[in-house]
Order: structure tokens, then C-alpha cells, then sequence
């Protein structure tokens, strides 16, 4: 996995949306069991829907959309990324000249 480059606005989201993701998966594990002592017996299938949606949904989550580089084009040859800080970029544009050409 790549660990320079991010720019702080992808870095934030990426943080943010794993949170949320692990924070679905945490409740999936704690609120069936609290609904379904404290709730009426009627209310506790809420408890117990609750914990494959969020739990698998968590998961979910975390393999498929929290990823904080992303292609975005694929034209003439060339990956286009979002997600990289215009540093990063710069230094890629530097090295440029340095690179074979096919």
C-alpha cells in the first residue's frame, strides 16, 4: 500500500469513512443484545435484523469504499488517480525525464 502522496483532504475522509465503518461493525456486536434485554419482545426483531446488516455492511465498507487512492480514467495508455497530493504530484512530474520511454 502506498503511504505518501494522500493529500489531507483524502486522508481526512479515508480516516472518517473507516470509523464509520468500524464503528458499524462495534454496534453490530452491542446493540442486538441491548435491544433485545431492554426492548419488548416485538421490538427485539429490530435487534436481531440489526446485526447481519451492520456487520456485513461494515465490512463491506471497509473492502470496497475505503480505499483513498482511486482511478478514476483509463485514456491513451494512462491511469488517471485521484487522491494523490499536488506535492506527490509534482515529484512524479520531476522524475519524468528519468523514466525509459517504450
Amino acid at each position: 500500500m502506498i503511504k505518501v502522496g494522500y493529500s489531507s483532504q483524502v486522508s481526512r475522509r479515508y480516516i472518517l469513512r473507516k470509523l464509520l465503518c468500524s464503528f458499524l461493525i462495534a454496534s453490530s456486536l452491542l446493540v442486538p443484545p441491548i435491544v433485545m434485554t431492554y426492548a419488548d419482545p416485538a421490538n427485539a426483531i429490530v435487534g436481531v435484523l440489526y446485526f447481519p446488516l451492520a456487520f456485513y455492511g461494515g465490512f463491506f465498507g471497509l473492502a470496497f469504499f475505503c480505499n483513498p487512492l482511486k482511478v478514476v480514467a483509463f485514456k491513451n495508455q494512462m491511469y488517471w488517480i485521484a487522491g494523490c497530493s499536488s506535492e506527490y504530484l509534482a515529484s512524479l512530474q520531476a522524475m519524468e525525464p528519468a523514466m525509459p520511454k517504450n
